[in-house]
């Protein structure tokens, strides 16, 4: 199983280049290896035809350059492709084949580098979608053979309703459409496998609500023929404390408990065929919102503390996913036999470190724009100095005039006194 983490890469508390540095480093560090970019389509062609892509280069050139790949979640259209005419969030698309044509753009643009495209976000709920589910299941239809011709070899994920789609039905509507199939409408199906009361551990009885109830969604998509890969692209604890009274999916649990439940959701979710997992979220935010419940609990989802210290999931993460192996003493040993030539890595594995090092070339090479900017810069403000001391200097020379002027017309007036 490919594990990743949501990386909030382009919200403002991450402007700040050594901010995302910190975070990223810090996920792959502890072994993550694909992080889930959100991001909107206005940024990237806020005029029809017209694209913007120095934002998202950056940010998969920084997660790529750390030998991790994105998973870019696609929403939120420019106002002339917007069915409202307004860029809103959670606005449908007017005309389905331009969102088909920015998602292939996407995958066609960035190709290896991306863990895939995920069509929307959460489109069950009216946050990120007003349209009807029957809107959304034909967007998906009419979106993705656009998106595909684009970029076959991208992976383009249905986005995923809120929990598993169970208790809503979300999955048995949209499969008794006659478009929501793969390879018609996607590659592979997202879903959000959170916990409700969103204090428990994931091995809970199973419920509609739960892990274990991702059984029951595998179920119904194999009565329907749906042999897709399943991405969990976003689960999670959030670590706070809460009144008694507090709503069953806002409750908080403490740092050791999400860690330890973390690491338990890992083990058991390739059992239950998830192939891609993004863990929510990189970093404590400090948003606010008009819930007060909501409020505290979206902001505490974090691996990491709001002043970027990590918390007891890092480790936690660490061990499962980079093991270390103690070694005893080194025995001795003979003479070293000689060796012949060394075997050639295999392409594969040549190809990933290949790939890796093309990153930092990338990222290196943004680092020495900046500072060619930033010495172009300093040469400008030089020359504004420099000027800056000619004109000073003309100033004392004409005062140093006048004073020397002065000190006649006073020397004058003294002797026409006397």
């Amino acid at each position: 199983m490919i594990n990743g983490v949501n990386w909030h890469g382009v919200w403002d508390f991450q402007k700040d280049a050594a901010v995302r540095a910190k975070i990223l480093d810090a996920h792959a560090a502890v072994g993550l290896t694909s992080v889930r970019l959100d991001f909107a389509w206005g940024q990237l062609e806020p005029t029809k035809g017209q694209y913007t892509w120095s934002t998202m280069d950056t940010r998969i050139n920084e997660a790529y350059a750390r030998g991790m790949t994105t998973l870019v979640m696609l929403y939120w259209p420019p106002a002339w492709a917007s069915s409202t005419g307004a860029s809103q969030k959670a606005a449908p698309p007017k005309n389905n084949a331009e969102f088909g044509n920015i998602l292939g753009q996407i995958g066609k643009r960035y190709g290896n580098k991306l863990a895939g495209v995920e069509m929307w976000n959460e489109p069950d709920i009216t946050t990120f979608w007003t349209g009807s589910r029957g809107q959304f299941f034909t967007m998906l239809a009419q979106a993705y053979p656009v998106a595909k011709a684009l970029a076959p070899n991208t992976t383009f994920v249905a986005g995923s309703p809120t929990y598993l789609g169970l208790a809503s039905n979300w999955f048995r509507d949209a499969y008794n459409t006659t478009t929501f199939k793969p390879g018609q409408s996607y590659d592979a199906v997202a879903i959000h496998p959170y916990m409700s009361p969103s204090d428990l551990p994931p091995n809970a009885p199973k419920s509609n609500w739960s892990v274990k109830g991702i059984a029951d969604l595998q179920a119904l998509r194999s009565s329907k023929g749906d042999a897709s890969p399943l991405w969990a692209t976003e689960w999670g604890w959030s670590t706070h404390t809460q009144p008694a009274d507090t709503a069953n999916y806002w409750r908080g649990v403490t740092e050791s408990q999400q860690a330890a439940y973390t690491v338990d959701q890992i083990k058991m979710m390739p059992a239950l065929g998830v192939t891609h997992s993004y863990l929510y979220t990189d970093a404590e935010m400090g948003q606010t919102s008009p819930s007060p419940g909501a409020g505290v609990h979206e902001r505490f989802f974090g691996n990491m503390r709001l002043d970027l210290s990590e918390k007891p999931v890092m480790g936690a993460l660490k061990a499962l996913l980079k093991p270390t192996t103690p070694t005893g003493p080194t025995a001795p040993t003979g003479p070293t036999a000689p060796t012949g030539p060394t075997a050639p890595l295999p392409s594969s594995d040549l190809e990933k470190r290949v790939a890796v090092l093309e990153g930092k070339v990338t990222e290196l090479d943004m680092w020495v724009g900046a500072l060619e900017q930033a010495d172009k810069d300093l040469e400008a403000r030089v020359v504004k100095a420099e000027q800056a001391l000619v004109d000073l200097s003309r100033e004392v020379f004409d005062l140093q005039a006048t004073n020397v002027s002065l000190a006649g017309h006073l020397e004058r007036a003294s002797e026409a006194l006397l």
